[in-house]
């Protein structure tokens, strides 16, 4: 397998992931069948960044599934580090739902979506 070295958000978006076979792009507004409510997202908001009052946010690479899944995600980012926004993020994926992918992105092996995830802080 071909390895390689991001050197930002912005060549993630650009070039996707390393593998040759399967390209990642930024999702689009229209991709998106089912999103996390504001509730769900405080429910995996992570509980170090929660206490300090931290907000934060990740980006998530993520395989489309046929029923539009997401799948095999991986985090390419998180901010600030070290308060788990990445790992709540991969988590909230299980609740989200893209279209699945068209026959032109299968043909050019473009099943993989790149995916922002933002944390506010909860407020009570």
């Amino acid at each position: 397998m071909k390895s390689c070295i991001l050197l930002g958000l912005a060549i993630a978006a650009i070039s996707g992931a390393c593998n040759a076979a399967e390209t990642a792009r930024a999702v689009k507004p229209s991709e998106w069948r089912v999103r996390p409510s504001g509730d769900m997202a405080s429910r995996y908001y992570p509980d170090r960044a929660q206490r300090m009052e931290v907000g934060g946010q990740a980006v998530v690479d993520c395989r489309i599934g046929p029923e539009g899944k997401l799948e095999d995600c991986k985090v390419l980012s998180e901010s600030p580090a070290e308060y788990g926004f990445g790992e709540a993020a991969i988590r909230l994926t299980k609740f989200m739902e893209l279209a699945p992918p068209s026959e032109k992105d299968k043909r050019k092996g473009r099943m993989r979506r790149i995916i922002p995830v933002g944390f506010a802080v909860p407020r009570s």
